[in-house]
């Protein structure tokens, strides 16, 4: 037979979950579950910079290409403070975060967020002219505009279940 001190004992049975009452000349011990795990904090809402619809203006001169990556053929380049619309993105790879945007003149396609403003003048451009465009825009900006707040309502769900 082995025999174990009874602090080491103590110690042992109090790690593993173990409730200890010990009175005169008596001991009893209560096995109790494990604490539950919470679950993981939810991600920080994520916010991005335009909006489909949103009118930008370059800050330097970029590359404009065909997809929203650096290994994407180039289409063409856009020069310090061309002007142009933004009609997709985000799109986050290669370290960047990508738009795809119509510019008034020259190349269309993919540019890089860090070298993109928000112009002044908001979305007035030649192709908000055209209804059927206009109207696509507006939607889409709706669509992301409620997209947003469930997710912002989702985030305060998550929140109140994590205390």
């Amino acid at each position: 037979m082995m025999f174990i001190p009874f602090r080491t004992a103590v110690r042992a049975l109090l790690g593993a979950g173990v409730m200890l009452a010990l009175g005169a000349g008596m001991a009893h011990a209560q096995v109790f579950p494990p604490s539950p795990t919470l679950p993981p904090s939810p991600p920080a809402l994520v916010t991005y910079k335009f909006m489909i619809g949103d009118r930008v203006q370059t800050t330097a001169s970029l590359k404009v290409r065909s997809a929203p990556s650096l290994s994407a053929n180039v289409l063409g380049t856009q020069g310090k403070g061309k002007n142009g619309t933004v009609v997709g993105g985000p799109v986050v790879a290669d370290g960047y975060t990508w738009w795809n945007v119509n510019y008034d003149m020259g190349a269309d396609g993919w540019s890089v967020e860090d070298y993109l403003t928000k112009a002044s003048g908001g979305a007035k451009t030649a192709s908000m002219n055209n209804p059927a465009v206009a109207s696509v825009i507006a939607s889409l900006t709706e669509l992301q505009l409620s997209v947003q707040k469930v997710l912002m309502s989702l985030q305060s769900f998550l929140q109140e279940l994590v205390p």
